[in-house]
């Protein structure tokens, strides 16, 4: 085992550990399944966007709702690692599943800037979906490493080692090849 795998496995446990007291994290070593980079998102203002788009980045993508109180106690959360993180390789990716108006006027109120997108396509069951918040987090080559339900503080050191890892592998292993 490489050196960047083998300190992703050892992140990837300590994570674990983090979030599972909230009880929802699932994780892999390799891969809990691989996204389609044909799904489609839509942005607030009616633009589609294909996950390809975001192609060998790592992804954390998030599917809340404004109607959630742990998906609104998590956005801050959310908003500070992709500040943390931006133009650096990794996306932070807000999913809603909500309607336009109520996810505009969130933001309006929040003053977020991370991106915000809506479900254009249902969403595909790699995502393993079954209740909100739910997030994941992709490798560059679109397989899901990470899956959390339910809400966490996601700007913590714990998960800054486990994406910068991730960005190592990316860089040792060749950005976004598999995708």
């Amino acid at each position: 085992m490489s050196t960047p795998s083998l300190a992703r496995h050892v992140l990837v446990a300590g994570l674990l550990a983090l979030t599972a007291a909230s009880g929802g994290a699932q994780a892999a070593p390799e891969s809990l399944g691989t996204l389609d980079p044909r799904w489609r998102m839509m942005t607030v203002d009616g633009v589609p966007v294909e996950l390809a788009t975001f192609r060998g980045d790592v992804l954390i993508i998030n599917v809340w709702a404004t109607w959630c109180r742990p998906c609104v106690t998590e956005m801050p959360s959310l908003q500070a690692l992709h500040e943390a993180f931006s133009g650096r390789g990794v996306r932070v990716l807000a999913v809603a599943a909500d309607r336009p108006g109520p996810v505009n006027r969130f933001l309006r109120r929040h003053q977020l800037d991370l991106p915000v997108f809506l479900e254009a396509d249902p969403f595909p069951p790699a995502l393993g979906v079954s209740a909100v918040p739910t997030t994941l987090v992709v490798d560059p080559r679109g397989n899901i490493v990470l899956r959390h339900r339910g809400a966490a503080d996601w700007n913590r050191p714990e998960v800054h080692a486990f994406l910068e890892a991730l960005l190592a592998d990316a860089r040792a292993g060749g950005k976004g090849s598999d995708r």
